[in-house]
């Protein structure tokens, strides 16, 4: 059974959308209400005397209406549009920035591809199925942040499914702008999020928000309104021969805290 039947009768009833330009999407929901963006969820740490994220929240509506938009990365030969995902350096050369994106994305490989206009690379190391994901290098101003704020680090796999019920969760979408809800599910299929989503939004960074900034957990895929789905991130970093940038001065070493993926690299 499929996580989306696995989520009850309201993503039952709704038909999984391929966030593609060739989709009809539905407009998503408002990012949580500033008056419950004080809720927390506590989740043990391995040491709970290192300095780490412990502490997920969400983000007041005002502050997510704020946020820089995410750059749309585009393919020429079809115009579909979709979201530029988390900032990425090449693990076995990491002054070479790109984006991840969803799998999907790259509809017709080998054509060209702008991120926001400009000119970089075709999407190459193109997972398919489900749940994959591609990359394009060459966006040399790619940066380690999510809705304008720091990214400190990945969570694994393993750390993710052992989130609480409701967790406070957000995306960074291209489209739909910086949207916050809850973990509905994590299992091992992937991710879902009360979330929505619309066309052009796939390959959104979903994230969790520590005090420190911003913690990468999954890769937007689909959608069936209210829900997104998403595959996560950690083993895609690995597949793709990728690691995800954090800021220097905010990223959490995952030798101090084993839920924190180490294909990550501070810029």
């Amino acid at each position: 059974m499929s996580r989306r039947k696995r989520l009850g009768a309201a993503a039952v009833a709704a038909a999984a959308v391929v966030l593609s330009a060739c989709s009809t999407g539905v407009a998503g929901q408002p990012v949580a209400d500033p008056a419950s963006s004080t809720a927390t969820v506590a989740v043990p740490s391995a040491d709970p005397s290192a300095n780490v994220e412990s502490t997920w929240l969400t983000i007041p509506a005002e502050q997510a209406a704020a946020a820089p938009r995410r750059i749309t990365l585009t393919q020429s030969a079809t115009g579909a549009p979709c979201t530029a995902g988390p900032a990425v350096a090449a693990a076995a050369a990491v002054g070479h920035r790109g984006y991840l994106t969803a799998g999907h994305c790259d509809q017709v490989p080998g054509s060209s591809v702008t991120a926001g206009g400009q000119a970089v690379a075709p999407y190459t190391g193109t997972i398919a199925g489900e749940y994959g994901a591609t990359v394009t290098w060459g966006a040399s101003s790619a940066s380690p942040t999510v809705a304008g704020r720091n990214v400190v680090g990945v969570l694994t796999r393993e750390a993710t499914q052992k989130l609480d019920y409701h967790t406070p969760v957000c995306v960074d979408a291209a489209v739909s702008g910086v949207r916050c809800g809850v973990l509905v599910d994590a299992d091992e299929d992937g991710i879902g999020a009360k979330v929505s989503t619309v066309p052009g939004d796939s390959g959104s960074p979903m994230f969790l928000v520590g005090p420190r900034g911003v913690v990468l957990i999954g890769l937007v895929e689909e959608s069936a309104t209210p829900y997104s789905y998403a595959a996560y991130l950690d083993p895609l970093l690995a597949q793709m021969g990728a690691k995800a940038l954090t800021d220097r001065t905010a990223a959490v070493d995952p030798r101090t805290d084993p839920r924190y993926s180490t294909a990550t690299t501070s810029q």
